[in-house]
């Protein structure tokens, strides 16, 4: 299970993430976060993980496995203009975690994609 994280925007750019998980959406559910909440229909899916240069975090679109599990979309995903953020202190936990240093604020959202 995870924990909600809502998704924000500037709203002069209503949609640059080309169609991505951010332009349906308002909230998210992070699955690699301990939390109370499974993903639905209208709160999808995502992980936060360790972005590309060494101490950055980035928010990417998870998908469920055959097993039933959540794992990382291996599409390359780019930021589209969107960070998601919650103040639960898990969600700056499992930053620290990743980055090995405290961490407090929105997170890129990695979700447009271009194939």
């Amino acid at each position: 299970m995870g924990m909600i994280a809502e998704i924000f925007r500037n709203d002069m750019f209503k949609d640059c993430s080309n169609g991505g998980m951010s332009s349906n959406f308002t909230s998210v559910t992070v699955v690699n976060v301990d939390g109370p909440f499974e993903p639905t229909v209208g709160r999808p899916a995502v992980f936060i993980k360790e972005g590309t240069f060494k101490g950055t975090i980035k928010c990417v679109p998870a998908v469920k496995s055959l097993s039933g599990e959540y794992e990382e979309d291996t599409r390359w995903f780019m930021m589209g203009g969107t960070y998601i953020a919650t103040s639960d202190s898990r969600f700056s936990a499992k930053c620290k975690e990743l980055v090995g240093q405290s961490f407090y604020g929105a997170v890129p959202f990695h979700d447009r994609y271009e194939g």
